[in-house]
């Protein structure tokens, strides 16, 4: 079953990017402020040609900008350079990435288009960047490009040098897959990625298929990965990781990470949290990140990134979760309001002081957990403990879905106001404040238990 299976109009997901790179890629496929006449030439004036097109012999069009007139990263004008050469019909027009020079806006990218004015000018344009060297046929890409690898490693040269973005239309979601097999193709095989290539692969399985680009633990950089153009271990792993994935685990994750969205503040800028919602045969449920759910991760100067910290959390994780809420009735809202969180080793010696936590055994660190606090905007709480017993009963539908937690695949642990559960093949303890096992008194607290009183705790092995 797909994570979402209400597609609705799949391809609006591609103008929801979540960063600059992606957000300007997506410009080239029809959302982009359009041609915009450059006023005195400034930009090409200071322009930088990143594909050697000969400047003598060429006179600048117009520059194109991305969405809503935004500009772009570099890598960003280059995908969109490459798009725009293979879907022009004017064979005497070539674009390239260059640097605008306006001195108003921010970024120093866009795209120009330059009008070729003698034969000779055709010959300077890379080849990479003409039209008949698109792919014919998109599902063969990946293969070409695998058997350009073998025929570059047979010559006993090093990589080719053109970037394989080049020979992808990524403005196509549909192209995505065939483009991150033959980056990981190229990898697995010894040869160095182009630092485009590392970036925008990089930008795709982190935004749209949910991989983390940090670790689990390490220095502050470590945990906070990067979306450059810089080979990590990070990256190696989601690449194998996304080779070896299902057609539906890939389809699944697109559905949950592509739709995440921010959550504003009051005042209109944007929080740590995210949402999304996930319909199923015509059932919306909202899965609500809080805006604290990261706030251990964000502790200066750690200060991992929420949409890391929440890609941290592994995607079983959340799968498990939210078929459960699919399977309990009545759930319309979940509060994710625990995910990752740093292990207190290191956590110490980058923050300087103890982790507030302090559980260095905890499934939050090692991406297997995930706390939920709010159900249908209604709180799980027990509101204390009367002889020490819970004050209220457990709610039907916090029993219904705790059961139905408890039924998913791998679950290790289920720890929520009422109740504890170590594993699902052991009957529930009653959830007390005082100890279950080798207590000294009738009275002595369970940590465990007071921690949980207010949230439910579920963890997979």
């Amino acid at each position: 079953m797909a994570f979402n299976n209400d597609d609705g109009d799949i391809s609006a997901n591609l103008n929801q990017l979540r960063d600059e790179t992606m957000t300007q890629m997506r410009a080239a496929d029809g959302t982009s402020a359009g041609p915009q006449e450059q006023p005195d030439d400034q930009g090409a004036s200071n322009a930088t040609d990143s594909t050697n097109l000969n400047q003598a012999n060429q006179k600048p069009v117009y520059v194109l900008l991305g969405a809503n007139g935004a500009v772009m990263t570099s890598e960003a004008a280059r995908l969109m350079a490459t798009r725009q050469n293979r879907i022009n019909d004017d064979n005497t027009i070539r674009y390239a990435a260059e640097q605008h020079g306006i001195p108003t806006l921010a970024k120093p990218w866009a795209v120009v288009g330059r009008q070729l004015t003698s034969a000779g000018a055709d010959d300077s344009v890379s080849q990479s960047a003409k039209p008949s060297d698109a792919p014919t046929d998109a599902g063969n890409a990946a293969e070409e490009a695998a058997q350009e690898l073998a025929r570059e490693s047979r010559r006993g040269q090093a990589a080719p040098s053109a970037p394989l973005i080049d020979q992808f239309d990524l403005s196509d979601k549909g192209n995505f897959k065939d483009y991150l097999q033959a980056v990981q193709k190229r990898a697995a095989q010894g040869l160095p990625l182009d630092p485009q290539d590392i970036a925008t692969s990089k930008a795709l399985l982190f935004h749209y298929y949910g991989y983390a680009m940090g670790e689990q633990r390490g220095t502050a950089d470590q945990l906070r990965g990067s979306l450059n153009g810089e080979m990590s271990p990070a990256l190696g792993r989601a690449l194998n990781a996304f080779s070896k994935a299902s057609a539906d685990e890939q389809r699944e994750r697109y559905d949950l990470y592509s739709n995440i969205q921010a959550i504003s503040n009051p005042d209109g800028s944007l929080s740590r949290g995210r949402t999304v919602n996930i319909t199923r045969n015509g059932r919306t449920i909202s899965v609500r990140w809080d805006p604290q759910f990261s706030n251990l991760a964000a502790t200066d100067p750690l200060k991992v990134s929420e949409d890391e910290a929440l890609r941290k959390t592994d995607f079983d994780v959340y799968k498990s979760l939210v078929d459960a809420a699919f399977k309990t009735d009545g759930v319309q809202s979940l509060n994710v309001n625990g995910a990752w969180r740093p292990h207190p080793d290191d956590y110490f010696a980058i923050v300087g002081h103890p982790e507030p936590e302090g559980n260095v055994n905890s499934p939050h660190i090692t991406s297997r957990a995930l706390d939920v606090n709010r159900i249908n905007d209604d709180a799980i709480n027990n509101h204390g403990y009367v002889n020490h017993a819970p004050a209220v009963e457990e709610p039907d539908i916090v029993k219904r879905l705790t059961d139905n937690l408890l039924a998913q695949t791998g679950t290790r642990q289920i720890f929520q106001p009422w109740r504890m559960s170590y594993n699902p093949n052991v009957l529930p303890i009653p959830n007390r404040n005082e100890k279950k096992i080798g207590q000294t008194t009738a009275t002595e607290p369970d940590l465990t238990a007071i921690r949980h009183r207010n949230h439910l705790h579920f963890g997979l092995n």
